[in-house]
């Protein structure tokens, strides 16, 4: 399978002065050690801009970021959507890196709702691991409620992180590149006892396969598909909602990152 024509790469092969910003924006966020989603977040929305201009960013005259910027927040329902929220930082960014006066374009500073979170109860977080068909997906939905992981910590699991001896999972380089360890409850570590003898699994804990048929990582949008296939077979009015249930398991309210999920009190956690 080819590779997709993404609009950075419209954007880089008509526009060069966009293609030198994209390579110092790629070598300012990989040198800081931020992630690949930042650079692919704040690249899209650029090169959007640039496309819609036929323009460089950096290039651009203030009346021409400013009629943009009045042109995404009209076309969104809310102003701090998160695409507007990329374009804006992203030019902010450019700018930095270019070492442009910070007032020659007034950008407009962002305003994020504070909104309180919405919690699933045992029992809903039990009817959404049950609703999963197969042990690898209610593992899964488990793992990242039970033990407050986000989604690539998830995937960046090795089979070697998991000690089902002591009933702990090794999460390396998590948020913040931090290492650090999580409890297992017994029933997490019974599943995937089952889990590691039935299916295999080879170097990942969680293995998928790619276009050419080998085994890779199992993938973002496999993790995805199975939130969203569990989500809707439990048919609950907040895990029916597939963006709720996902932000919710990938998210959850910070302070309860360790052990924020009573497994042990939740007989269908791990049954298959």
């Amino acid at each position: 399978m080819k590779k997709s024509f993404t609009r950075i790469d419209e954007a880089c092969s008509s526009l060069p002065k966009f293609k030198e910003l994209y390579l110092k924006l790629k070598r300012h966020i990989e040198l800081s050690g931020k992630s690949l989603s930042t650079l692919q977040n704040y690249g899209r929305c650029l090169a959007t801009m640039a496309l819609h201009l036929n323009c460089c960013p950096t290039e651009m005259e203030e009346d021409q970021v400013l009629d943009y910027l009045q042109y995404l927040k009209s076309q969104s329902r809310t102003p701090s959507s998160s695409y507007f929220k990329h374009t804006v930082y992203g030019l902010r960014l450019a700018y930095k890196l270019l070492g442009m006066p910070s007032k020659r374009v007034f950008l407009p500073r962002l305003k994020l709702p504070k909104k309180l979170p919405v919690v699933l109860s045992h029992q809903e977080v039990k009817c959404l691991i049950q609703a999963a068909p197969l042990l690898k997906h209610k593992l899964l939905i488990s793992l990242l409620y039970g033990c407050g992981l986000r989604r690539f910590e998830l995937l960046n699991l090795l089979v070697k992180d998991v000690d089902l001896d002591r009933g702990m999972l090794h999460v390396l380089e998590g948020k913040g590149r931090k290492d650090r360890y999580v409890p297992l409850g017994w029933l997490l570590v019974r599943g995937l006892r089952k889990y590691l003898h039935t299916e295999k699994p080879y170097h990942w804990l969680f293995n998928g396969r790619g276009d050419n048929g080998r085994l890779q990582r199992f993938s973002e949008t496999g993790v995805q598909w199975a939130l969203r296939e569990a989500a809707k077979k439990s048919r609950h009015p907040k895990t029916g909602d597939f963006t709720c249930a996902a932000s919710l398991l990938c998210h959850p309210p910070a302070g309860n990152r360790s052990g924020y999920y009573d497994a042990e009190r939740s007989p269908g956690a791990c049954r298959n």
